[in-house]
């Protein structure tokens, strides 16, 4: 199976987030403040995030912060 263009960049993107989240403990960021922290387009962070949550790194909160989940902790 051949890797889409965007696949390769999109995977460093979420690895880039996953190490930003695990070296600043307590990071609790908006979708906005995460498109200006990691430089990227509304529509790539709001996928970048999505698959972070469905993955359970992250959870959101009620009040639509982006938190590193607690289950996550265990396989820094």
């Amino acid at each position: 199976m051949i890797a889409s263009p965007h696949s390769a960049p999109l995977a460093a993107l979420l690895q880039l987030v996953r190490e930003e989240y695990r070296e600043v403990p307590g990071l609790r960021l908006t979708k906005p403040q995460a498109m200006l922290l990691f430089g990227v387009a509304p529509s790539v962070c709001a996928a970048v995030l999505r698959a972070l949550v469905r993955e359970n790194f992250l959870f959101r909160t009620g009040d639509g912060l982006f938190v590193r989940s607690a289950g996550d902790h265990a396989s820094q």
